[in-house]
């Protein structure tokens, strides 16, 4: 076999770079783009975390406040509560009592939404979390190909 020429080294170099490089430039913009969602959505989930402590907090804190006044309600004799205008304090009373707890059931409602929305962002964060891991390993074997390659030239 004849010895090759430097140019004709060049131009095997340059051919095995247009078969690599496009395929790992490709592999890079994958690997930054799924770090960009990820840190997206982790900054989501953040937010999202004290949300749901703060409607934990804010159900408890209602709760307590719904339970006590019903029950100092409940200790109350209604047959003290004569007169327009003791009845009136009576209806209120009550309404407050059932405002307090359809709120009390909007903030669990919403917690249990919260919830469930924080489990489908962790199971989207682990997929993608997954994908990165597998486009770095793809990448860091192509990487070596393409030097295992160009080292080939002789």
């Amino acid at each position: 076999m004849a010895k090759k020429t430097e140019a004709e080294k060049n131009v095997e170099r340059q051919n095995i770079k247009n078969v690599y490089q496009p395929e790992i430039r490709a592999m890079e913009s994958k690997i930054t783009s799924l770090t960009t969602k990820i840190e997206f959505l982790t900054m989501k989930k953040i937010f999202l975390d004290s949300n749901i402590t703060s409607l934990d907090t804010n159900h408890g804190e209602l709760r307590d406040l719904i339970d006590t006044s019903k029950n100092k309600f409940d200790e109350v004799d209604t047959e003290d509560l004569k007169g327009n205008y003791m009845n009136g304090v009576n209806a209120q009373a009550s309404a407050i009592i059932g405002d307090g707890t359809t709120a009390k059931e909007v903030v669990k409602h919403a917690w249990d939404k919260g919830i469930k929305a924080q489990t489908k962002l962790d199971k989207k964060i682990e997929t993608l979390r997954s994908d990165l891991s597998s486009t770095i390993t793809d990448l860091t074997n192509t990487q070596f190909l393409f030097k295992q390659a160009l080292n080939s030239i002789v």
